[in-house]
């Protein structure tokens, strides 16, 4: 119900700002998808050993020009998040998955050598993420699946720095096709404060991180 609830809201508001924004001269948009190669970084960092893994993730991006070698890119993205945590015979750990879904705004500044609508482009600026929902998924041992997931393990808000180049190159007709990379980092501690913690040092911090590879096309 909270998912549904989300996408309903973020897909009236996301309507009305797509139309008003792609009403400007020289506004696009533009469609695009791919992996996450994400990880969890986690301090201290001998509370959990976790491996990054390949998640999927895709979205819309609403492009406006500042300049002819300067662009306002806009990402709206529902990404997967979280780690792998590897079988461990010391610890007697199970495979373990952290899965943590987030919807995803990016406002980023897409620099173009040249202007040129073919060819490399640099881009970064922040990203504002909002946990719509988590899970950790654990093998019970036997080829089965347990899952475990309740409130207030992980703050609803994620922030984070993203930086990154592409290649775009011009298709048929006004459309265009682009290849992006990017590496975030997130710079806010999504872990939320364990009530039963009697000191600091007894507290978990955990930021996400992950390396985009996106495809897509442009209007």
């Amino acid at each position: 119900m909270r998912i549904a609830m989300l996408c309903a809201l973020a897909l009236a508001l996301l309507g009305g700002f797509s139309g008003a924004v792609l009403a400007e001269p020289g506004a696009s948009l533009a469609i695009k998808g791919g992996v996450n190669w994400a990880t969890l970084q986690i301090d201290p960092d001998d509370a959990a050993d976790l491996e990054s893994w390949m998640r999927p993730g895709g979205g819309i991006c609403i492009s406006l020009p500042l300049d002819p070698k300067i662009w306002l890119d806009i990402d709206v993205l529902y990404l997967q998040k979280g780690a792998l945590q590897v079988h461990d015979e010391m610890l007697e750990l199970n495979d373990t998955e952290w899965r943590l879904n987030y919807a995803v705004v990016a406002p980023m500044l897409r620099l173009v050598p040249g202007g040129m609508a073919t060819g490399p482009y640099l881009i970064g600026g922040a990203e504002i993420g909002y946990l719509v929902d988590w899970e950790i998924v654990y093998d019970d041992g036997s080829g089965g699946e347990e899952s475990y997931s309740e409130d207030d393990v992980f703050e609803d808000l994620d922030y984070s720095v993203t930086v990154g180049a592409g290649l775009q190159f011009v298709g048929s007709g006004s459309a265009s096709f682009f290849l992006e990379g990017r590496y975030t980092l997130g710079m806010q501690n999504i872990s939320s404060p364990r009530e039963d913690a009697q000191r600091i040092d007894q507290q978990v911090e955990i930021k996400t991180q992950g390396i985009y590879a996106l495809a897509g096309i442009r209007f």
